[in-house]
């Protein structure tokens, strides 16, 4: 029996219950090997379609990542327009659509658009057949399903480009330095009062005011 005003014990919290409350996922290996093999499937099912699509090229998010571009999820509907390919015939030739995504730069629109531009010069289509519905991009004629190989891999991947920054190894004087955490500090902080000092010099030297203040005495 249980003496004093304490916790009433519960021995039933402390089981486990491994039929009801637990779950095991012990099949995470094959699950891997059958996506594997999903995969390939599908590849061998498109063949000689490529295996990934055309994604756009956007900048990462927050102003700390800003200067940093990757792949995006999807071209939007204005730049598809401008390079002059209807949405639901660019999604039947490889190319990621985006309705969602709004275009608020220039420079990344333009980029885009002449993305899309080389994709089309350099995409190889297939006729489907004589009473098949034609789009926008021509047929490609004289070539061979059997003599195309499938293309693995991204798709115009991001190329490197130099942002003019280099880099140089330390030398014993910049060991030697104080904290850059706190060179940094004292820098803004520097920056942030250096109105007030600049000011009181100058008055000083013109002569507008004494150095030092005059304390006031007890009456």
């Amino acid at each position: 029996m249980v003496k004093h005003n304490n916790v009433v014990p519960r021995s039933e919290l402390g089981k486990k219950r491994w039929r009801t409350r637990v779950k095991c996922f012990f099949n995470q290996p094959a699950k891997r090997a059958a996506r594997k093999n999903k995969r390939v499937a599908l590849a061998r099912t498109n063949y000689p379609k490529p295996t990934d699509k055309l994604y756009p090229v956007v900048n990462c998010p927050t102003f700390r990542h800003n200067n940093r571009v990757r792949l995006g999820k999807g071209f939007s509907v204005a730049e598809l327009n401008e390079a002059g390919l209807p949405v639901e015939f660019a999604k039947t030739i490889g190319i990621a659509v985006d309705a969602r995504r709004r275009n608020r730069s220039v420079d990344a629109f333009n980029r885009n658009v002449a993305r899309l531009n080389d994709y089309k010069n350099n995409l190889v289509l297939f006729p489907r057949g004589e009473t098949a519905k034609k789009g926008p991009v021509a047929d490609t004629t004289g070539v061979k399903v059997e003599d195309q190989t499938q293309f693995k891999g991204t798709i115009q991947p991001i190329e490197a480009v130099d942002t003019g920054i280099t880099y140089e190894a330390l030398t014993e004087a910049d060991k030697s330095r104080k904290n850059a955490w706190v060179l940094v500090r004292n820098a803004r902080k520097k920056a942030r009062t250096i109105g007030w000092p600049v000011k009181k010099r100058n008055m000083e030297l013109s002569g507008g005011v004494k150095k030092g203040k005059k304390k006031k005495g007890k009456k």
